[in-house]
């Protein structure tokens, strides 16, 4: 397990899974498949005795589905985090992008987000191409919020 501390800030890499989307077009004479890598980052937050350590848990490790329809990750929080949850999503060189906190209810595009306490899920409803990235579940219950 790596550690990784930006100034009194530290969190530890855990697990890295990548997903795997499949995305299917029918065109006139062909199908054409593309297969889209999506990285899912696990971290440890370390809160230097604030509250104890909370792990997140992303699964599954791959998904696949065709165009147009729904895909699903689920996050697990080793202790209550009550809604102090939000998801991100980053595409190979940009800015991580918000897509939902469920304290707030804010939410972004075909996303839609469910749960409470421990067990939460990011549903993307129609997926397409441009769905392909990196997705993060950050807990914000307890200091570090690192993403």
């Amino acid at each position: 397990m790596k550690t990784i501390c930006i100034g009194s800030t530290c969190f530890s890499v855990l697990k890295v899974f990548i997903l795997n989307v499949c995305f299917i077009e029918a065109t006139q004479h062909k199908t054409k498949m593309t297969f889209i890598s999506v990285t899912i980052l696990v971290l440890a937050f370390y809160t230097n005795g604030c509250a104890g350590d909370i792990l997140l848990t992303q699964t599954p490790a791959v998904v696949v589905v065709q165009s147009g329809e729904s895909a699903t990750i689920s996050c697990k929080a080793s202790s209550a985090i009550d809604d102090d949850l939000a998801w991100y999503h980053q595409k190979p060189g940009e800015a991580p992008k918000f897509i939902i906190d469920f304290n707030t209810g804010l939410t972004s595009g075909r996303y839609q987000g469910t749960g409470y306490d421990m067990d939460f899920t990011l549903t993307i409803s129609g997926v397409q191409a441009e769905d392909a990235g990196d997705y993060y579940c950050q807990q914000h219950e307890a200091a570090p919020f690192t993403q």
